[in-house]
């Protein structure tokens, strides 16, 4: 049986709520290793072996990833090649109405709190296939991360933009030229995804294995595993808390339109070094239960 084939019912089920998905990114590809990577550092050894077993199931599959770092991105990737069913599966997007329009549309309820929940309960699941435990790793390792993006976690409703802004995807900003071409973000949520400036856009193959563990371990440095993470397990409280940064840092201090100033980058900065981190931590958390549940869990 193909891959495809063992999907076949996330794929319907996709396709069934597509149309009403809004488009979204992620972090980029540096965001997703990052968090990724402080995750698989914190691993209990037994913990990380299963890991790379899983990552191993589909290494051979289109998009080919080898390792639990850069399949952070495998999510982004299989969309890259046509696979847009799990769009709403990469955010939730409950109403922020500053302006009090006299309607606004709830948030969708398989979004990507329900979706690592069903992540969780297929890794528990002593029945479930190999394949499919393979494939919701894949998917675990990177919405843990996505959740963590204050942008996956809103949607802004304006009267110039009365169906939402698209957790900032319709909230234009601009930035100068690169002196190297590459890529310059035009929106608000795609700054925030490329970390405000604060880390190179990263693409998959050796570059992650040369940089990615250095800028890690930075990372950790600067912002420490704070106590009891271990037991934070619960991403509906993770979704809050980036819902309420989109508000009280993200939105604030910028205008449509305009030029993300200094101070607004240093703030970006500090939040999202925050929120990699912090997301690398809490996957690693998640994990661990995920393999290694308490017995009354079981």
């Amino acid at each position: 049986m193909s891959l495809r084939d063992h999907l076949r019912p996330f794929v319907l089920f996709g396709c069934l709520t597509l149309a009403f998905a809004s488009p979204g990114r992620a972090w980029g590809p540096t965001g997703h290793m990052l968090t990724a990577q402080i995750a698989y550092d914190r691993l209990q050894p037994q913990t990380r072996a299963e890991v790379d077993r899983l990552i191993a199931v589909l290494a051979d599959e289109e998009p080919k990833f080898d390792h639990f770092v850069p399949a952070s991105n495998w999510m982004d990737e299989i969309r890259r090649l046509g696979w847009r069913a799990f769009d709403y599966w990469h955010f939730t997007n409950p109403p922020y109405n500053p302006e009090g329009l006299p309607s606004v549309r709830p948030s969708h309820r398989h979004d990507i709190v329900w979706a690592i929940g069903q992540a969780v309960d297929t890794l528990q699941n002593p029945d479930t296939p190999d394949v499919q435990k393979a494939w919701m790793l894949r998917v675990l390792d990177h919405l843990v991360g996505d959740l963590h993006q204050p942008l996956h976690s809103i949607n802004r409703y304006t009267h110039r933009l009365p169906d939402g802004d698209r957790g900032g995807n319709l909230f234009a900003v601009k930035l100068p030229p690169r002196d190297d071409g590459g890529y310059v973000p035009d929106n608000l949520h795609a700054y925030w995804d490329g970390t405000a400036g604060l880390f190179p856009w990263l693409r998959r193959g050796q570059a992650w294995k040369r940089k990615i563990g250095s800028m890690a371990r930075q990372v950790r440095t600067r912002v420490p595993a704070p106590q009891g993470i271990e037991k934070d397990l619960d991403p509906k409280r993770w979704a809050e808390e980036s819902y309420r940064l989109a508000i009280e840092v993200v939105y604030q201090g910028i205008e449509e339109g305009g030029v993300p100033s200094q101070a607004y980058q240093a703030r970006a900065q500090a939040v999202i070094e925050e929120r990699l981190a912090l997301g690398g931590y809490r996957l690693a958390a998640i994990l661990e239960y995920a393999f290694n549940p308490p017995r009354e869990a079981r």
